[in-house]
C-alpha cells in the first residue's frame, strides 16, 4: 500500500450585521471525525472585533459544519485529521474564512510500479498503452505528485501531463486548487 496525505480546502463567508473595522483576536477550534470514508464535524471560529477604531471590542462565535466524502479507493481508518492552514480576510462586513484540513496516513489500495525497461537493438522504443503490471493478482501503478505553482490552472496541468480531468478527479479534490496544493497524477 502507498501512504499519502490529502489537504482538503474549506472556505466560508460569514456575514456580520455590523461593520468590521478590525479583527482584534481570532481562534479556530475543530471537532472532526472519520467514519468509513466520510469526514464530518464542525469548525468553531471565535474572537473579537472592533466596528471602528473608537469602539469597544465585540465578541463573535460561529459554528461551521463540515462534511466531505473520500473515494472508496482510500483507506482512512488509520488516518489522522488536523488543520494544515487557517487564514481569513475581511471584505464588505464579511469575514472570509479559509481552512485547509490535513488528512494524513491515507492508504491507497493501489501501489506504484517502478519500471526500468531498456530497448536493445530496436529503432524505436515500444509504445506502452498503459503502465500496469500484474504480480500475484495485484495491480501496480506509478504516480506523479505535482505541486501547484503560481500561474497554474487545471487545464495547463492536464495538458502538461497529457491526462483528463476525469482521471485527476479519481485521485484529487479539484473543486478548489490553490498554490502549493499537491495533485496526484497517475502515469
Amino acid at each position: 500500500m502507498i501512504i499519502i496525505k490529502k489537504i482538503i480546502p474549506f472556505k466560508k463567508d460569514i456575514l456580520f450585521n455590523t461593520n468590521i473595522g478590525e479583527i482584534t483576536s481570532i481562534s479556530l477550534d475543530h471537532e472532526l471525525s472519520v467514519d468509513d470514508n466520510l469526514v464530518t464535524g464542525k469548525f468553531i471560529v471565535s474572537g473579537e472585533y472592533k466596528e471602528s477604531i473608537d469602539t469597544e471590542n465585540v465578541s463573535f462565535n460561529y459554528t461551521l459544519p463540515f462534511t466531505v466524502y473520500l473515494d472508496s479507493k482510500y483507506l482512512i481508518d488509520k488516518a489522522t485529521l488536523d488543520i494544515d492552514d487557517f487564514y481569513y480576510e475581511i471584505k464588505d462586513n464579511t469575514l472570509i474564512v479559509s481552512i485547509d484540513i490535513l488528512i494524513d496516513n491515507i492508504e491507497i489500495k493501489e501501489e506504484p510500479i517502478i519500471e526500468n525497461k531498456r530497448c536493445i537493438e530496436e529503432e524505436e522504443p515500444p509504445k506502452i498503452e498503459e503502465t500496469k503490471t500484474i504480480i500475484n493478482d495485484e495491480e501496480y501503478k506509478s504516480y506523479t505528485v505535482y505541486i501547484v505553482r503560481e500561474g497554474d490552472n487545471i487545464e495547463s496541468i492536464l495538458k502538461k501531463y497529457n491526462t483528463t480531468r476525469e482521471i485527476l478527479d479519481e485521485y484529487n479534490d479539484l473543486s478548489n486548487i490553490n498554490i502549493g496544493d499537491k495533485i496526484i497524477i497517475p502515469s
